[in-house]
């Protein structure tokens, strides 16, 4: 995956798409669109560079 690519997230248990749209995103990021729209709410952006700090500063999201 490149830095920057932009992606759409299906929860398998719900069957739906993550959305950050709820509240003008002030809400947590949840499942609930049924399909998924381009719209900037509903795609998110890889950062490596965020992914990289993370790992070494031992974040346990990335498994370190």
């Amino acid at each position: 995956m490149q830095d920057g690519a932009q992606l759409q997230l299906k929860a398998v248990a719900a069957g739906a798409y993550l959305t950050a749209a709820d509240q003008g995103g002030a809400a947590a990021v949840v499942a609930n669109r049924t399909q998924a729209a381009p719209s900037a709410s509903e795609t998110f952006k890889v950062s490596l560079a965020t992914a990289a700090a993370a790992a070494a500063a031992g974040s346990p999201e990335y498994g370190v």
